[in-house]
C-alpha cells in the first residue's frame, strides 16, 4: 500500500483502477491514508471514482468479449455465480450496476453486464454512480474518524 500512498493522486488512481478490476487491492485504505496525510479529499474522491469506474469498465469489456468458458477458466468465476448474476441482471437491468461497489460481487455484476451486452453508456453510468456512492461514504467516514481522533477528551 505504501507504493500507492507515495504517489499521491496517481497512486489513488492506480489503486482505484486495480480495485475496479479483478485485482485485489484496497483502494479505501489508500484513500484514508491520503486524506490523513492532508491531501484534498475531494480531488482524491474524484480520482478514485474515475479510476475505479474505468477499472470496472475493463470488467465490463472482459464480459462483453468473453465466453462463459473463458470467465470460468481464466477468471475463476464459478458457473453457478454467472447464472445467478444473469438472473439478477434480468430482474434489475442496467441498474444492477449500482451495486458495483459491493466487494467481489460488484465485479461479477459488471462482468455480467458486459456478458449480457447491456448498453455500454447505461452500464457506465450505473457503475459510476455505484462506485461514487462507496467513495463518498468512505471519505465521510474517514474524515469523521480523523476528527474524532483529534478531539481532546
Amino acid at each position: 500500500m505504501s507504493f500507492f500512498i507515495d504517489y499521491g493522486l496517481w497512486g489513488m488512481f492506480l489503486s482505484a483502477f486495480l480495485a475496479g478490476t479483478l485485482v485485489p487491492v484496497s483502494s479505501e485504505v489508500v484513500l484514508s491514508a491520503l486524506i490523513a496525510l492532508g491531501l484534498n479529499k475531494y480531488e482524491l474522491v474524484t480520482t478514485a471514482i474515475v479510476g475505479n469506474t474505468l477499472g470496472g469498465m475493463t470488467c465490463y469489456w472482459v464480459g462483453y468479449m468473453g465466453k462463459t468458458e473463458w470467465l470460468e477458466k481464466y477468471y475463476k468465476i464459478d458457473h453457478e455465480k454467472i447464472v445467478r448474476a444473469k438472473i439478477w441482471i434480468d430482474k434489475y437491468g442496467v441498474w444492477a450496476g449500482l451495486f458495483s461497489w459491493v466487494p467481489i460481487l460488484g465485479n461479477l455484476i459488471v462482468v455480467t453486464l458486459g456478458y449480457m451486452k447491456v448498453g455500454q453508456w447505461k452500464a457506465w453510468l450505473s457503475v459510476c454512480i455505484g462506485k461514487a456512492f462507496r467513495y463518498i461514504v468512505w471519505m465521510h467516514l474517514t474524515t469523521y474518524s480523523i476528527e474524532m481522533l483529534q478531539m481532546d477528551f
